[in-house]
């Protein structure tokens, strides 16, 4: 299933959730339910994702509590309200530092079963270090 396959599955995924659990439920709550569906059908995720960069020389890895869809698509969940401008920026930085082509964000806040989803494409992508860590061992 190609990147933009999968988006378009999750979003599916998503917009099915919402309208069967409802509106007035924590993000938490949306997340979790999302993470059941993809379990069920087989596609692979994580709950954390690293990031990394390097500074000075010195290489640094962090655990972020996004959830990552079989290592090419971060899930970003806009916790209250409508989600600001400023996580599609968030989301594209956590993209670029994590080597990953493609991001959601979400909002579950919406009225009515809704849901608002952006993807945030990473047009720096692959990177130097995404085709070295690809690359098999000689």
């Amino acid at each position: 299933m190609e990147d933009h396959d999968l988006a378009d599955y999750l979003i599916d995924a998503a917009a099915r959730i919402r309208a069967t659990l409802g509106q007035g439920r924590a993000p938490a709550v949306y997340r979790d339910r999302l993470m059941l569906a993809l379990r069920l059908e087989g596609i692979r995720f994580e709950r954390e994702y690293p990031y990394g960069g390097i500074d000075d020389g010195v290489v640094y890895h962090v655990y972020r509590q996004r959830p990552a869809i079989s290592d090419r698509i971060l899930l970003m969940i806009c916790d209250e309200g409508e989600c600001p401008d400023e996580y599609g920026q968030q989301l594209l930085t956590l993209l670029r530092l994590s080597d990953v082509h493609l991001g959601v964000v979400m909002d579950f806040t919406g009225p009515d079963a809704e849901i608002s989803a952006k993807r945030v494409v990473n047009h720096t992508w692959p990177t130097i270090r995404h085709e070295q860590r690809r690359r098999p061992a000689a």
